[in-house]
């Protein structure tokens, strides 16, 4: 089961007129990997609350490049919000909805030089950025029955703080 969560339609039609998307007919057919979303799955492995941005998210991967790499008062901004996320969190790249293959925690990006570093190497239109949280043992005690509305909902709340951070909007526009 995936539960996915993405800009308004409006947002997404003005984003896909940028991106030079033809128009769709039925905007309920919208390619949503053009967009970066929360996406909360869950299957018989794991739950996964994740932030992702895929090779197809070109432009709010480029805005958020450039607005790491040029701008040092929102590098330190990010990199408050890395912390704040803690080792619970992994960030990678690699494509898919798999489990992760890289395990690098967002603490471990809260150092500016590494930040630079893999911002350096990071190709929008190519990479892919994932942030998340995955969930392997199901006798976790954060997800039992009373437990487990509250721990979504934490963790959305957290990785929405970034959504916004990278999101490209007229008033957040680095490119």
């Amino acid at each position: 089961m995936k539960l996915r969560y993405l800009r308004s339609r409006s947002e997404v039609q003005a984003i896909e007129e940028m991106m030079r998307v033809p128009k769709l007919l039925d905007y309920s057919e919208t390619q949503y990997t053009k967009h970066p979303m929360i996406d909360i799955r869950i299957d018989s492995d794991y739950l996964a609350i994740e932030l992702l941005v895929t090779d197809k998210a070109w432009l709010d991967a480029q805005n958020f490049k450039k607005k790491v790499e040029q701008h040092k008062a929102e590098r330190q901004h990010l990199i408050h919000l890395l912390q704040d996320l803690g080792h619970d969190y992994i960030f990678g790249g690699w494509p898919d909805t798999s489990k992760p293959e890289l395990i690098t925690t967002a603490a471990d990006l809260a150092n500016e030089e590494r930040l630079l570093d893999w911002a350096d190497k990071f190709d929008p239109g190519y990479n892919w950025l994932r942030l998340g949280i995955w969930y392997t043992d199901p006798e976790d005690f954060r997800l039992t029955t009373g437990r487990i509305v509250e721990e979504v909902l934490y963790r959305f709340k957290k990785l929405y703080l970034v959504y916004q951070f990278l999101l490209w909007t007229p008033d957040n526009n680095f490119r």
